[in-house]
């Protein structure tokens, strides 16, 4: 069971069903599908610890699935922090301010409420950035590497400064 990400060459974080099902199929003894149907029924996130434990007091000194499971988790915390660094529900006004107000309002979030260490090492680089688009490929570029598809707020980015709009 703790190898049965790696001995089923499925990835947890690309199909948990398909590692499931693998798994499912090679418990041999009723203690292991006991096991194995406890966990299934836990929050993903409180898995890795009980199998961990069981894997511990089986004499199994570490548990790779039980690693694997606190990766999904971790992945899961991360993509959540970017949904809401790239939601404009986050930044229900920015599309408002100047440009420059609008890459400040993105850092302070960042530096106040970014709660994951990749969403927080977005500080900088977008600090850092010489110009809005720039700043939105930052933001595109990180998105997508967790699996967020569109990121709202680096299109914000983009959007023409309201002070250059030509009054009417």
């Amino acid at each position: 069971m703790c190898n049965a990400e790696a001995l089923s060459g499925v990835p947890l974080r690309r199909d948990m069903a398909a590692v499931a099902d693998w798994t499912r199929a090679r418990l041999g003894t009723p203690d292991g599908n006991a096991l194995y149907a406890t966990l299934e029924d836990l929050p993903v996130a409180e898995r890795s610890a009980r199998l961990a434990l069981a894997a511990s007091a089986l004499g199994i000194p570490s548990c790779p699935l039980a690693a694997a499971y606190d990766r999904l988790v971790d992945d899961g915390r991360v993509r959540a922090d970017m949904q809401h660094l790239c939601s404009r529900i986050t930044f229900p006004d920015l599309i408002d301010l100047a440009g420059g107000e609008r890459a400040a309002a993105i850092e302070r979030w960042i530096d106040a409420e970014g709660a994951t260490t990749p969403v927080r090492a977005l500080g900088p680089p977008i600090r850092a950035a010489a110009t809005p688009q720039d700043r939105a490929q930052i933001l595109n570029e990180a998105a997508r590497s967790v699996d967020v598809l569109t990121c709202d707020v680096a299109k914000d980015l983009l959007a023409p400064d309201p002070a250059d709009a030509s009054p009417e």
